[in-house]
Formats: structure tokens, sequence, C-alpha cells
């Protein structure tokens, strides 16, 4: 899935790293260890203080999880493409207990929303959805309470990530405020 924005990060100079939400299956409230451990990774290996993180559909229901857990002190921004964060009425024909965490009204979805962590960390998101997502039923359940929303016309859940409006969203967003950082001697030392 990230290949592509991999290879035009890497192409860019932009400090970057993927992860996985392991298991495939599993309940989303096991991904905010493994978000933590890459956050700070990604932080030691760049000096950076805070990161900026890009995730696709279940990856920002999971990052908004993961600040009700961890706070998002280390986190700059957020950019979710194509995320349930209402949920989606395709999860009744998935497996899975993450799929079901992702049914619409799910208490763990309820729960989510009414966390005091979630409303601010919103405030750091830019939710890009699509009208014509076929995953995410119904599509504005992308579209997030305290967000910047944005809305790319012209294609599915899949090809969101790809499409030129979100490609330039994204590049944009990420050089607003870009700088080097210089890991001291010390800590670059251990790792």
């Amino acid at each position: 899935v990230w290949v592509k924005t991999r290879q035009r990060l890497e192409k860019a100079g932009v400090s970057h790293m993927t992860i996985t939400l392991e298991p495939a299956i599993g309940s989303i409230r096991k991904y905010p260890l493994r978000i933590h451990n890459a956050i700070l990774e990604l932080k030691a290996k760049t000096g950076a203080p805070q990161v900026k993180i890009i995730c696709h559909s279940m990856g920002g229901v999971a990052l908004r999880y993961y600040a009700t857990e961890y706070g998002h002190n280390h986190i700059a921004g957020a950019v979710t493409l194509g995320s349930p964060h209402y949920g989606t009425a395709l999860s009744l024909l998935g497996v899975g207990k993450n799929v079901k965490q992702m049914a619409w009204g799910s208490f763990f979805l309820r729960t989510l929303r009414e966390h005091p962590r979630d409303a601010d960390f919103q405030k750091k998101i830019i939710s890009v959805w699509t009208a014509q997502d076929t995953i995410v039923s119904p599509p504005t359940s992308c579209k997030l309470e305290f967000a910047q929303n944005v809305m790319v016309q012209g294609c599915g859940h899949m090809y969101l990530m790809h499409h030129p409006e979100t490609v330039a969203l994204i590049d944009n967003w990420l050089r607003e405020d870009a700088r080097e950082y210089v890991v001291p001697a010390a800590e670059a030392s251990n790792l």
C-alpha cells in the first residue's frame, strides 16, 4: 500500500518509516504500543521533537486510539486517508475484532469519540475522504468533528492515497514546517 508513497518521500529526502498494524484481524486496542515504538524510533533517528503521521483506512482510527492511550505530544500532525472514523456498514461483511470495532455505532468508536483527548487530537488531523469510497459506507464517516476535512473527487478507497490532489496536499503539508534535525552524537551512537 505504501510503496509509491515511500518512493516519493525517499526521493524528496523526507525521513520516514512505515508500520503494519498486526495482527491483521486483531483488536485496535493492541496497536498503540507498536505505533508508540515506531514514533519513538523515528524521533531518535531524526532528532525531531515531533513527527507527522499519514494513515490509511483503519490506521487513522488506530492512531486516534493511540492518542487516547499515550497522548499526542509526540505528534505534530496527522493526515488520515479514507479512515472510517464513525464506522462503516461494510464491517457487517468482514471478520476480525478490528472489523467489528469499526462497525457503524460500535461501542469502541463511541467511547473513542467520548474520550477527552480525542477531540483535542482531532484538531491536529486533516481527514481526507472521497464520496466514491465503497469501503467506508457512508463515505462521510471519514469526516471528523474537530479536524480539517478535505474531500477528493473521482477516486475510490485505495486510490485515494495516490490521487494527485492527495499527493499535493500531503507534500505541501510535509513542507509546511520542514527542517533538518541533528541527532546528538551521544544518541546517534545508541541507534
